[in-house]
């Protein structure tokens, strides 16, 4: 039940629906002109846009579709149903425009397109969407079926209040992802500015990770049917964040006496455990710092300066041909101390930005279909 003033409308209703045309990936960066790809949608941009990614020349801006101010862009295509149809409002009265595979829809009745964009993300249209997606290894939607779908549509005024609550939300959240990344930074800036700055007063050397770090072996590997959700002892494999599962076969566990550093073959991912764990599957490699070396430095050390190169990044090998800097150890440990204490402040901020896109959403679901009013 809608609340009074508020009505059921289809997308159809708002506008008329257009497409975006042109831009091929090597024109993104051609020129100074504002732009939109169709893949944008997915991976650079939320609800409504807030910077450009790519930027085309007067050339390639005959070929596209110039944008106007209130414009609503839909994702035509996509690898899965929950990609298709996201939705991006531009809200600007820059000069930009819109490449191919993008459907827009132009408002003719008074809306505000930033409360549309919220909407149209939202669960509750998530799933009119899905339901009219096509197509198994590539998805397509159409604008007719876009324009089928149906959301709650309040007066103009309580549109703008919604928007810009929510806006609240999103700026909290892009201010905590700024500090996040700021943070992950700080790492590598201060190895970097030691190590020019006081390489030569304090010694420090540039030495190979084979003459740093040895492999372990573990007792036994443990088969993936006998993962648990829950145990004594994590279980590490390939997976991205390579703690895959539990168990509490002991016989199978680890025992360390000095962290150990965990490199997935084939997700490159890093890890470093100060616990006893079992290893699963194939696919990572398990290391040890050899006496001289203090392992919390050198998992940091090499998690702040890539030292595998662009397309070796599934070769162990390529790793430890690599080389890092490193000061005396009594210095290493100093280092390791204060990185570890960064990375647990880190991970913090990160649960609190899980916590802000959490509150975002169960606010959307409130304000969006008028359970709760903005006063």
């Amino acid at each position: 039940m809608l609340p009074n003033g508020w009505k059921k409308v289809r997308l159809s209703e708002l506008g008329t629906f257009s497409k975006g045309s042109g831009i091929k990936r090597d024109e993104a960066n051609s020129g100074s002109i504002p732009a939109i790809r169709y893949g944008e949608i997915y991976t650079a941009h939320n609800d409504y846009i807030k910077q450009f990614q790519s930027f085309i020349s007067e050339k390639v801006a005959k070929e596209a579709t110039l944008l106007k101010n209130g414009d609503l862009l839909f994702s035509c295509s996509g690898e899965t149903k929950e990609d298709i149809g996201k939705c991006v409002a531009f809200v600007s009265n820059e000069r930009a425009y819109a490449g191919g595979d993008i459907i827009i829809l132009s408002p003719t009745v008074p809306c505000d397109s930033k409360y549309i964009g919220f909407l149209c993300n939202s669960s509750f249209v998530n799933k009119q969407r899905y339901s009219f997606a096509q197509g198994d290894s590539i998805v397509h939607i159409s604008s007719e079926s876009i324009g089928k779908i149906e959301i709650p549509f309040p007066p103009l005024n309580e549109q703008k209040k919604i928007a810009a609550t929510l806006s609240v939300w999103d700026s909290a959240i892009e201010k905590m992802e700024k500090l996040i990344e700021a943070k992950e930074n700080e790492l590598n800036i201060v190895l970097r500015q030691n190590s020019l700055e006081k390489g030569i007063a304090l010694k420090w050397k540039e030495i190979p990770l084979t003459e740093i770090l040895k492999s372990v072996t573990p007792p036994s590997k443990i088969h993936q049917d006998s993962y648990l959700n829950s145990g004594k002892f994590p279980i590490v494999d390939q997976s991205k964040d390579l703690i895959a599962g539990w168990t509490n076969d002991e016989s199978s566990v680890l025992k360390i006496n000095r962290p150990l550093i965990i490199f997935g073959d084939h997700t490159c991912a890093l890890k470093i455990m100060h616990m006893p764990f079992a290893q699963g599957a194939d696919g990572i490699k398990i290391l040890s710092a050899k006496n001289g070396y203090d392992p919390t430095y050198i998992y940091y050390a090499i998690k702040a300066n890539p030292v595998i190169p662009e397309g070796y990044k599934r070769h162990f090998s390529a790793l430890m041909l690599k080389s890092i800097l490193c000061p005396s150890l009594e210095e290493q440990k100093k280092y390791a101390v204060y990185f570890k204490s960064l990375d647990e402040e880190i991970s913090l901020l990160k649960q609190q930005l899980e916590n802000y896109k959490k509150q975002k959403q169960g606010l959307m679901q409130k304000l969006l279909t008028g359970q709760w009013r903005v006063k």
